[in-house]
């Protein structure tokens, strides 16, 4: 049998998103025994990504679920972008930190 690897990234995780939708996918996810890539913005400065009231336990959360199998990465800083350079991947002209010395 030929077992085939699939990645999950989610990104702009972050204290205001929309919880009901994250906790769907995880959900979904944890039946499945799935353990995604987490994209946290640490510090959230972009008002987009403000949906919901900030959740008091988004830290101990994320610690929880990486202490279950989940992958925590930065996904940004603040989220705020400064560049417009597409950086290596070249997928959008705008950036937090591609062309920034």
């Amino acid at each position: 049998m030929m077992f085939r690897r699939i990645y999950f990234r989610l990104d702009d995780i972050t204290p205001t998103m929309k919880w009901s939708n994250f906790n769907l996918l995880m959900t979904i996810f944890k039946n499945y025994d799935i353990f995604p890539l987490l994209g946290i913005v640490p510090s959230n400065q972009d008002p987009s990504l403000d949906i919901e009231n900030p959740d008091e336990y988004f830290w101990e959360k994320m610690r929880d679920l990486k202490e279950a199998g989940c992958c925590i990465a930065q996904h940004g800083y603040n989220h705020v972008y400064r560049t417009s350079d597409s950086g290596i991947l070249g997928i959008n002209n705008r950036s937090e930190f591609a062309g920034r010395v």
